[in-house]
């Protein structure tokens, strides 16, 4: 898999310590691997095909032990879904993805979820370690260990592999404004998507594939 120049300098800072709280990393490229997980309430959920497609996505890593940094993830997370309202679980989906898969089962998750007031558009993700560590290595190019505990929140288009990611103690507000800001592009891709097939005269339904290469680390659909 292709790493791209954020996962090169996010392994340079949590190394280092040389990241600034809040500094915003350009230029992540995501892969989401074609694995099972499981979000808190036990439902079986596939990442790239269940929580991504047309959905403005907001992604924070967490574990339920965690006393450092990580634990501020979360109270960000709840602060974004009171900004957000009625949008998250329509067109925006904010996911939590826990590093501590062999502690953090669906009960573990749940209760840990309730401390923050998560609503149903608010996903907490885990299963078994070697999918989690799958997800994990898609996402930012490399394994995270809890002992980095590292603050990192990402945010995307569910349908591209570009992201924006978040290394620190990043506020609520830069994450609404790049949700806004993807938001906006959404629409005018959907007005130009009608504004085609109207004149051509087809259907007012246009599918973005993404590329198998793009979408999948470990895809049964994808050859190898």
């Amino acid at each position: 898999m292709s790493r791209g120049p954020v996962s090169w300098l996010l392994s340079v800072c949590v190394l280092a310590g040389a990241c600034a709280p809040g500094q915003r990393l350009e230029n992540t490229r995501v892969n989401f691997a074609d694995v099972p997980l499981v979000d808190q309430a036990g439902q079986r959920v596939n990442l790239g095909r269940d929580l991504m497609p047309h959905k403005i996505v907001v992604l924070g890593f967490v574990y339920s032990q965690c006393s450092g940094p990580c634990a501020q993830v979360p109270q960000v997370m709840t602060q974004l879904q009171q900004a957000l309202g009625g949008r998250v679980g329509r067109d925006v989906q904010l996911l939590s993805l826990s590093l501590d898969p062999w502690r953090d089962d669906p009960p573990a998750l749940a209760a840990y979820a309730r401390q923050f007031g998560a609503g149903p558009g608010w996903r907490w993700l885990t299963g078994e370690p070697r999918a989690v560590q799958a997800t994990v290595q898609g996402l930012v190019g490399r394994p995270l260990g809890m002992d980095e505990a590292l603050p990192l929140i990402l945010v995307g288009d569910g349908d591209k592999p570009q992201w924006i990611g978040f290394y620190g103690l990043t506020e609520p507000a830069p994450l609404v404004r790049e949700v806004e800001t993807l938001s906006s592009l959404n629409r005018e891709r959907r007005r130009s998507v009608i504004a085609r097939s109207n004149a051509r005269g087809g259907p007012l339904v246009e599918v973005f594939p993404m590329p198998c290469a793009d979408r999948s680390i470990l895809s049964e659909d994808c050859p190898h």
